[in-house]
């Protein structure tokens, strides 16, 4: 199963890519050999403005085709990857921290848009793929419940941590009130971060009982010890870059 984020463009076409913003470099007026950074908003710009834009690779990308653009639409995807191929697509959308500042203040695409447009392509180009939808804010997981039953949804958790700045939503503050949110709404799973539950492995049975899929997610799944012994524990999948 491959692992990718999504967010709609101006033109409301869903785009494989990580971040909010895409950074770029402009050459000052004054000085043509003088360039400066600055970050566009991906949402700010068209399907066909994305595919246009010039990217600068690692040697190791250096032979990158043009069909193989860093903006690829999720229709793209789909339709030209092995359908044996299962996807987990995470649905990008800002939420606000406890520090009170928004993941992506200047952010402005409506929820509902977001998840109406990655939802109709999704069912008109899976065909019989296996695909799991997941997404950190509990809203977009609770729309994209509400608004089909063909995919599972599952909603990524992160509990109390110094490594990241907490969400401010209470209905996510720990991984209980994140179980008994999920079981409300009927979602099938939770992706959680790995340290959570080598902290307190004691929530894994109590999920299964509950019917609550368990992925996990974090840099200790790099670790294959670590890995043997949540997977021994009932977790029944791994997020890692390696």
């Amino acid at each position: 199963m491959v692992e990718f984020d999504v967010h709609i463009c101006k033109d409301r076409i869903p785009i494989v890519y990580h971040d909010y913003d895409v950074p770029v470099r402009l050459q000052k007026s004054d000085d043509p050999d003088k360039h400066f950074e600055h970050k566009i908003l991906l949402s700010d710009l068209t399907c066909d403005q994305l595919q246009q834009v010039q990217t600068t690779h690692t040697p190791v990308n250096a032979d990158l085709k043009n069909d193989d653009r860093l903006f690829p639409p999720l229709a793209k995807v789909l339709n030209e990857t092995p359908i044996h191929l299962a996807f987990n697509v995470e649905i990008k959308y800002p939420m606000e921290q406890v520090n009170g500042i928004s993941e992506c203040p200047d952010y402005a695409t409506d929820m509902s848009d977001l998840v109406d447009n990655t939802l109709q392509v999704l069912i008109e180009h899976a065909q019989n793929r296996k695909i799991v939808i997941s997404s950190f804010d509990t809203d977009v997981c609770a729309l994209l419940r509400l608004k089909q039953n063909r995919f599972p949804v599952m909603l990524i958790h992160c509990g109390p941590t110094e490594k990241y700045i907490a969400y401010s939503d209470p209905r996510i503050t720990t991984v209980q009130s994140a179980m008994y949110w999920i079981k409300g709404e009927q979602l099938a799973g939770m992706v959680g971060h790995v340290d959570d539950y080598r902290n307190d492995d004691s929530v894994i049975p109590l999920l299964s009982k509950s019917n609550i899929h368990l992925f996990l997610w974090g840099e200790d799944n790099k670790n294959p010890v670590i890995v043997q012994d949540m997977m021994s524990k009932g977790v029944e999948g791994i997020l890692t870059d390696e």
